[in-house]
């Protein structure tokens, strides 16, 4: 048999296509090439290989492919009528890409300056340049989000992201991220940076502090809905008009909703009533306090077991059904059938739950769940060394804007909670574990932050090559291999040469073809897409 050998019109065609490809990098790349000011490359001359940092920045972006979250917002959010305009989805993407990866800090007075030696248009999936992300820009997209209502849209992105990742909800439960404003102590010139705040909710307003009050699945405490605003707007009494805005925009997202699950301290005639508005059933648990069992044992309630804790004494064990009154509202007692499902039920699980309004009840063990499992991410916005997050004062200029900004770090955190449950599910499904950081250790479900860390260590770069045409990747884990593996092929292709040698490719054929048919150089800000 005779090896097959290249015909000279494909060697043609691939040297074409070869030099087409070297002339698009090395304009990609210009700044190092032409007028460079730096001394080594005036003494060396233009470098054979140039980097692009990669880092934990394909890990967000490859979460933002596996949602679903572009065309979610592109159906959302009317397009911006400005010729040349960067799509909104391209911005949310850069947006969400740089608060989760940036390392310390994400900073978005200027993205231009973190995407200027990353692989940004692989990323964005679009030829779009690092310096067309302006904050002029960005104010733009904060604009037309505030108008086109940023809750609206956020509930389309979670809607969207629970159907693609397969997930059902059933119930939601209050959650809140705090943040405030101070001025930037680097520059003094205005500007403002935004920093979490740990912990509940203030009681009490204070200057310039922000709050995002969130509606999340019960199960995994991924947000399906939220707001910003103020501490003072959402105190116990706004929680109602709160619960009105939300909850239909919810039911129309989340069809299988049946359940909101609330403190008992904060139950109120007003907030059953909205809960009641969108056809929920509101569950709550009882206090382990002796005046809460004592109320219980003077009812006269028959059937049904269920499990409770008196203070300082042992678990005892009672029959309890019917009806009891909690904040004067009728309630009615959740019990297992039977003792025997009563005694499988966890000790976390061993208090007794009431439900407020009409519903038809699921199994024990789903009603359970908003008690007994937990968060996801529990540590919500602290997923990077450095908690703070960098804004100018043109995107917090107004009340506006500030609002929409929330709605963009509320999608940040959407995508971070479904980053951090893809790749616990990976690890526990492939049987990985990563190494603590001291290395003395494996851990067996790690938080997103260890994640982060590791691969912010290793430093992950795309290599290319301008004497042979070669795209490379530096040195990647193992262990950082096998789980992006096992997390499947949405973060697996942004960390394959492969993606980068035919994205490229694409990008300079279809400008080649894009002069060749128009006989002149492409406008400047003017875009082609691959394919």
């Amino acid at each position: 048999m005779t090896a097959d050998t290249a015909s000279p019109a494909n060697e043609k065609d691939a040297a074409k296509a070869r030099d087409n490809l070297m002339r698009f990098m090395r304009k990609k790349f210009k700044d190092i090439f032409k007028d460079t000011k730096n001394p080594l490359f005036t003494l060396t001359g233009a470098p054979e290989l140039v980097s692009e940092y990669l880092g934990f920045a394909g890990i967000a972006a490859g979460t933002m492919d596996y949602l679903g979250l572009d065309a979610a917002l592109d159906r959302a959010l009317p397009p911006e009528d400005a010729p040349g305009s960067i799509p909104g989805s391209a911005l949310l993407r850069a947006l969400v890409t740089e608060l989760l990866s940036a390392d310390p800090a994400p900073d978005l007075r200027d993205p231009r300056e973190y995407f200027a030696k990353m692989t940004l248009e692989a990323f964005l999936n679009r030829d779009i340049p690092a310096s067309a992300l302006t904050e002029d820009a960005i104010s733009r997209f904060l604009d037309r989000v505030q108008s086109s209502g940023p809750e609206k849209i956020f509930t389309a992105l979670s809607g969207t992201a629970f159907k693609n990742a397969g997930l059902t909800v059933t119930s939601c439960r209050l959650g809140s991220a705090e943040f405030a404003l101070w001025d930037d102590p680097i520059t003094g010139s205005g500007q403002a940076l935004m920093a979490i705040r740990e912990g509940k909710r203030s009681k009490s307003s204070e200057s310039g502090d922000l709050t995002l009050l969130s509606l999340t699945d019960a199960r995994t405490r991924i947000p399906l809905f939220a707001k910003s605003g103020t501490a003072a707007d959402f105190q116990p009494e706004k929680l109602p008009e709160f619960l009105r805005l939300g909850l239909p925009l919810l039911k129309e997202q989340f069809p299988d909703l049946r359940y909101l699950t609330l403190e008992y301290r904060v139950l109120t005639p007003e907030i059953l009533a909205a809960a009641q508005e969108s056809g929920l059933c509101i569950l709550m648990k009882l206090p382990n306090t002796l005046k809460c069992v004592k109320s219980l044992r003077e009812a006269n309630f028959t059937d049904g077991f269920v499990s409770i804790t008196e203070p300082d004494r042992k678990i005892c064990r009672a029959r309890f059904s019917g009806t009891a009154e909690i904040s004067g509202i009728k309630v009615q007692l959740i019990l297992a059938e039977t003792e025997e499902d009563a005694e499988k039920t966890p000790k976390v699980s061993r208090f007794v739950i009431a439900a407020a309004g009409t519903a038809d009840h699921a199994a024990l063990a789903e009603m359970l769940a908003p008690f007994t499992e937990f968060p996801a991410s529990p540590d919500m916005w602290r997923i990077s060394r450095d908690p703070r997050i960098f804004a100018g004062s043109l995107l917090l200029s107004n009340p506006d804007r500030r609002n929409a900004l929330l709605m963009i770090l509320a999608a940040g955190i959407l995508v971070a909670d479904f980053r951090e449950y893809v790749m616990k599910n990976a690890m526990e499904r492939e049987n990985l574990k990563m190494p603590a950081p001291d290395h003395r250790m494996n851990l067996a479900s790690p938080g997103i932050a260890r994640f982060k860390e590791l691969t912010d260590n290793s430093r992950i770069f795309m290599l290319f090559f301008f004497n042979t045409g070669n795209f490379m990747l530096s040195q990647v884990p193992d262990i950082f291999a096998s789980i992006v593996v096992a997390m499947g092929e949405c973060w697996l292709r942004y960390y394959q040469p492969k993606t980068y040698a035919d994205f490229y490719s694409g990008l300079a054929a279809a400008e080649n073809t894009a002069k060749q048919e128009a006989g002149l150089k492409l406008r400047p800000g003017e875009q082609t897409h691959a394919k």
